[in-house]
């Protein structure tokens, strides 16, 4: 009987260390299969790195990209939880491809993807940030997220995204410079935002600073149009930042204000010459009206 209950328990015993040995084959298993994947990711990283850097043609850069869509978001939410050292190497190789995908978004002005990464790069910025050491392109994103903002007017989500940003990082080149325009913009002092145009801190500024000069333009050229009727054409090529009279002119045409003479000088009109006709011919007759009250005035004063 004894030996029958030692047969039983040595059985036992055998199973459950047959069980333990095969889970931790199958643990072993799929952390050397996990090491073996992100080693290949992290090659993949390189290359579209490589691309990117290279100034590559940004289609041949898009199609790498395609290839670390689906590795890089299993990095970010991963299914099984890594060790907090895999974990922090998978973070930063996630943060640095939407990095580097961000600005090849910028140079195939494609504004949504820009958006898209960006979103995704809050989360490293943000909340991994006591778990990730800083990243080097971190205030250049975030400078460039600022600066679409404004090219966009969307001062709300600019003050936002600047109350995220430490206080001390304000004078950081990459902060300080959209900081600086949206102070302008707010001035009312356009002409110092047209002044800045060829001073970005980076290369990849330069396309959301075009925005932001379509965008200021068009402020400015409303105010032209309710402040006056006409300018000569080198006063409004100058307020309005335009390099020459050409440019000048397809402006003009893309908000249908019409070239003529006025005083012997060639200017701009901002009203077609019927809205000009019919204002003249409804025009309250102000001086008739004055000399007529006037009037009423002394009579009512005599008849008292």
């Amino acid at each position: 009987m004894m030996k029958q209950i030692e047969k039983r328990k040595f059985s036992k015993i055998r199973k459950n260390s047959l069980q333990l040995f095969n889970h931790f084959h199958q643990k072993q298993h799929h952390f050397t299969k996990m090491a073996v994947e992100f080693s290949q990711v992290v090659k993949d990283f390189e290359q579209f790195k490589s691309s990117v850097e290279s100034n590559a043609n940004p289609e041949q850069s898009k199609q790498l990209l395609e290839k670390l869509k689906l590795p890089i978001a299993r990095l970010s939410f991963p299914s099984s939880k890594p060790s907090p050292e895999e974990q922090q190497k998978q973070w930063l190789v996630a943060r640095e491809t939407y990095e580097y995908a961000a600005l090849l978004s910028i140079k195939l002005r494609d504004v949504d993807s820009f958006e898209r990464y960006f979103s995704q790069l809050k989360t490293f910025y943000f909340d991994y940030a006591k778990n990730l050491p800083p990243s080097q392109k971190q205030f250049s994103i975030l400078g460039l997220q600022l600066l679409y903002c404004l090219s966009k007017d969307r001062l709300d989500e600019f003050h936002t995204l600047l109350e995220l940003i430490p206080f001390e990082q304000h004078s950081n080149v990459f902060v300080k410079h959209p900081i600086q325009l949206e102070q302008y913009m707010m001035e009312g002092a356009f002409n110092k935002v047209l002044a800045e145009k060829n001073a970005i801190p980076a290369e990849s500024y330069a396309f959301f600073m075009d925005q932001l000069m379509h965008t200021v333009r068009g402020a400015i050229a409303e105010c032209c149009m309710s402040a006056y009727d006409y300018l000569y054409s080198s006063d409004a090529q100058k307020l309005l930042g335009l390099n020459s009279q050409q440019e000048l002119k397809s402006y003009s045409q893309e908000r249908k204000w019409r070239f003529g003479n006025h005083d012997g000088k060639e200017a701009v009109f901002f009203k077609s010459e019927e809205e000009s006709n019919k204002e003249q011919k409804t025009e309250i007759p102000s001086f008739k009206l004055i000399k007529q009250t006037l009037q009423y005035a002394r009579e009512l004063e005599r008849i008292v």
